[in-house]
């Protein structure tokens, strides 16, 4: 009797278990997908913002043919999966993330939509990856997000360095309380493969492609399927990036329990542009992108975002602007006078110079100030190039920990990575890069390959500090209505007698060399005279923001349009000087004398307002993360 009850028992406990399971299969089979929660139209009274628009040839023609931009489907990478073998098409849950003593919550989208094509076949097969996806990355700060949002939007090179090494580093926004976003468009390894999965496959795909073809890894229309414009989608679509924020608006709605108070753009050359094209509501070929509204030109509905910031906006000029809405909120400019003038400081001139056109113009919505100063701000740096440096190290720093990588610039190539501790931190993708596909990071480093380089320069550069701050700027601008400093501008584009734009004045041919032909004004000659000879003009001082690396010079320079490379000093050379060609560096009086030039030009650009005080502090005063200025004995 008694074995006939317990067989009893575990009879209903089964059919309990199998009730149970029938009904949490249900449950989840009616569970909304996401698609169903985040594609919110934005109509009525959701407080979703839209993740599609309608995009007018004409806006102010009501016959005007038009086109419709946006998501249209949303999936999710899940934890320790590659996601070229599991998608899910609910709201995954996020990762939970920890590095440099940053904690932090993590959403990996794979968005595509009107445009994408998800049914390409990359040339390596299905461990390659399928389709074409929009990658997204969202993270939330574990504990007390501050509301606001960064969204980051990458140019056109290499995605490994550029979606998870945005100018402001993450886990810096992230440790200060910030959301952060980050959209790209692909690169040399499939958007949709998982970078957070266990078997490191995104990591070891860069050097599987770049061996198999080193010399076309770099040339986007012989490798399209590689690169970041997928099928018709290009980087600086910004009518499509505009409906991705708000995709990632309704993210942090449905899973922090609130959009975010204010978002930013941050953007790098044609990401840069894509921003312009938000903010001014037309693109490169003229396409209406609806503005930075959260329903098109409809400013009842409040903006995408609150600001925008982009280094190096390359085909903004080419764009026009919307009349009504030409700006919609304030704009930084980053610069360099290293880079072809197509695509520097007369960009933002261009900018500028349109934008105050309009708002003088008859369309204007008479609710937008007329002063271009209090939407355009322009900041130089001397001698700074496209490519930003300073993304290949931490900012943030909290110790070693056992997958550290370190870059020592006193040693030959062969003996500069090592995970003992001597040199500078390499930042996580650079060290999931040496350790999955050290050729192409070691490529990187090496100064006798034409164009690399870029670890050496990078070691003491320390621009993220600079973009920090002037990103510090923008939000007590929008916030605050604290006015930044004065645009910075090199004195060169002011001269009236100037009719192109100079080498760097201690070019020498074999060792200080910018490799580059004077360009001329050309086209940007009326945007320049602007500048110069109207009384509403951008307000600028004639000079430009100097690294320490500039004002405290510690090696021979050979710079590029995208590249730069730095041979440092010997010993011998940062005492008793340098004189070669038109080099006539004088050298220092010792190493001590050396050390204090750096800490003095780190805390003048303090001064400025033209460098982040925290990173500063740590940079100046001898942290190991930091960099420590040290010289070959040979």
């Amino acid at each position: 009797m008694k074995t006939a009850a317990r067989a009893t028992k575990l009879i209903v406990l089964v059919l309990v278990l199998v009730a149970a399971l029938a009904l949490a299969s249900a449950a989840s089979a009616k569970q909304p997908t996401a698609n169903q929660l985040l594609l919110n139209d934005g109509s009525g009274s959701s407080m979703l913002a839209p993740t599609s628009t309608t995009v007018l040839k004409d806006r102010f023609v009501p016959a005007s043919p038009s086109f419709v931009s946006g998501v249209t489907d949303v999936k999710f990478a899940v934890e320790k999966i590659r996601t070229d073998i599991q998608l899910w098409d609910r709201i995954a849950p996020p990762l939970r993330m920890q590095r440099n003593g940053v904690k932090w919550e993590e959403y990996n989208l794979l968005v595509s939509g009107t445009g994408f094509n998800v049914g390409a076949v990359y040339p390596y097969g299905k461990a390659q990856g399928q389709g074409r996806y929009l990658n997204v990355r969202v993270m939330v700060p574990r504990h007390g997000w501050n509301g606001r949002l960064m969204f980051w939007h990458h140019g056109n090179a290499d995605t490994y360095l550029l979606t998870y090494t945005p100018v402001v580093e993450p886990e810096l926004l992230l440790s200060r309380g910030w959301a952060v976003a980050e959209a790209h468009f692909n690169g040399p390894a499939p958007a949709q493969q998982n970078p957070n999965a266990s078997d490191d496959s995104y990591w070891k795909s860069v050097d599987e492609m770049y061996q198999f073809d080193p010399i076309n890894y770099w040339a986007y229309p012989t490798h399209p399927d590689w690169w970041s414009n997928p099928n018709g989608v290009a980087i600086d679509d910004g009518a499509t990036l505009r409906n991705v924020a708000g995709l990632v608006k309704n993210l942090l709605y449905r899973e922090a329990g609130r959009q975010p108070a204010r978002t930013y753009w941050l953007g790098w050359s044609r990401g840069g542009s894509a921003g312009t094209a938000v903010d001014s509501g037309r693109d490169s070929a003229g396409n209406y992108t609806g503005g930075d509204f959260v329903v098109p030109y409809d400013k009842r509905s409040g903006k995408v975002f609150d600001g925008f910031m982009g280094m190096e906006p390359s085909v903004s000029r080419t764009a026009p602007v919307d009349k009504q809405f030409p700006v919609a909120a304030p704009f930084v400019f980053i610069g360099g006078n290293v880079t072809p003038l197509s695509i520097a400081a007369p960009n933002a001139l261009n900018f500028a110079h349109k934008v105050k056109t309009a708002l003088d113009g008859p369309d204007a919505d008479p609710s937008l100030s007329k002063n271009i100063n209090n939407w355009v701000r322009l900041y130089m740096e001397k001698y700074g190039d496209h490519d930003w440096t300073g993304r290949f190290f931490e900012t943030m720093y909290s110790g070693d920990d056992h997958n550290a990588v370190y870059y020592d610039i006193t040693k030959p190539l062969a003996e500069r990575f090592n995970t003992k501790g001597h040199g500078r931190k390499l930042n996580w993708v650079m060290s999931k890069l040496w350790r999955n596909s050290p050729k192409y990071l070691t490529d990187w480093a090496d100064e006798n390959l034409p164009g690399w380089g870029q670890l050496t320069s990078s070691y003491y550069q320390l621009n993220d500090a600079f973009h920090t701050a002037l990103f510090q700027h923008l939000v007590d601008w929008v916030e605050h209505g604290t006015v930044p400093p004065t645009s910075r501008i090199d004195p060169v584009l002011m001269d009236p007698l100037a009719t192109s734009y100079p080498n760097l004045p201690f070019n020498d041919p074999t060792q200080d060399s910018l490799n580059r032909a004077p360009s001329s004004f050309g086209s940007d000659l009326a945007d320049v005279t602007w500048q110069r000879t109207s009384p509403d003009a951008l307000n600028v001082v004639q000079s430009m923001v100097e690294m320490p690396h500039v004002a405290a010079r510690w090696g021979i320079f050979s710079v590029g349009y995208k590249w730069q490379s730095i041979q440092p000093f010997t010993a011998a050379q940062l005492v008793g000087g340098y004189h070669v060609g038109n080099i006539d560096f004088a050298g220092y009086a010792d190493r001590a004398a050396s050390r204090r030039a750096f800490t003095q030009s780190v805390q003048s650009l303090v001064d400025q307002g033209m460098y982040d005080p925290a990173i500063a502090a740590r940079f100046a005063h001898g942290d190991p993360g930091g960099p420590q200025l040290a010289f070959p004995e040979h």
